[in-house]
Order: structure tokens, then C-alpha cells, then sequence
């Protein structure tokens, strides 16, 4: 189950549909031994609400010259979201070659932005720190 679990941030994290097939790979061997031990079944209901959540959020954060990451990935932290991934993009050439698609992703104007998303769409990025903190609250 904590495989799966890994299996399906993996998918979230680096958009390789690859780890999203081993996730589906896992459901099916599972679902034939749940029977023998009930208490794997709760998380493996939890591994298939993550699954079928097609809102699950992936917060980019691109970090600018400022620190007002900080507060932004402490309020991400603060509240309760399911299924959340957060990136913290510091323009670290190993995680650029790790998620080559974050080159996507820069900080608008040298300030933090956020990049929202979930299923691999973005909502319009924003380097505004209040409608960042907005955001956060209405996910």
C-alpha cells in the first residue's frame, strides 16, 4: 500500500505516466490478497481516493529574489489538503534535470510565483502575495 502511495506521488510529482501504470499494476495485484489482511484495506482505499482525485494539487513554487516562499509553503503547510505535492523550485540544477518541465515554471519579475495545478493544467501563475494566499485558501 505505501508503495502504491509512493507510486501515485512519483506519478504527481514528475507527470511520467510510467509510475501512474506501476500504481495501477499494484490496485490489481492487491485487490486479490485484501481479504487476508483488512487493515491493508483501509489504506489501500485511501491510495484509490488519491487515485481517482483528478483535483489533487500540485503547488510550483518558483522562488524569486524575495522570501516570501517562506510564508507561502508555511501556509500551504498550515491547512489541511489531500493529496497535496509541493515543489520548491530554487533553480537547483539537479532538480532542473530531475523535472526538466519545471523550465516551464520561472518566478514572474524575480518575485516567488505560484504555478496551481492539478492533472498537469495551471491556473494563470501569480507572484502576488495575497492572491497567493487567496488561492491557497479556496483549494
Amino acid at each position: 500500500s505505501i508503495h502504491c502511495e509512493n507510486l501515485l506521488t512519483l506519478y504527481q510529482i514528475t507527470r511520467n505516466p510510467h509510475w501512474l501504470e506501476e500504481a495501477e499494476k499494484v490496485f490489481k495485484v492487491v485487490h486479490k490478497h485484501l481479504g487476508a489482511y483488512s487493515p491493508g484495506y483501509t489504506y489501500q482505499v485511501m491510495n484509490l481516493l488519491r487515485f481517482y482525485d483528478k483535483q489533487a494539487p500540485t503547488f510550483i513554487l518558483s522562488c524569486g529574489d524575495d522570501n516570501e516562499w517562506e510564508v507561502i509553503s508555511n501556509k500551504i503547510y498550515q491547512e489541511f489538503i489531500p493529496h497535496k505535492v509541493v515543489i520548491l523550485n530554487k533553480g537547483d540544477k539537479e532538480l532542473l534535470e530531475t523535472l526538466p518541465y519545471l523550465a516551464e515554471y520561472p518566478p514572474l519579475n524575480n518575485k516567488t510565483t505560484l504555478y496551481l495545478c492539478s492533472q498537469n493544467h495551471c491556473k494563470e501563475p501569480t507572484n502576488d502575495i495575497n492572491k497567493i494566499l487567496d488561492q491557497i485558501d479556496r483549494v
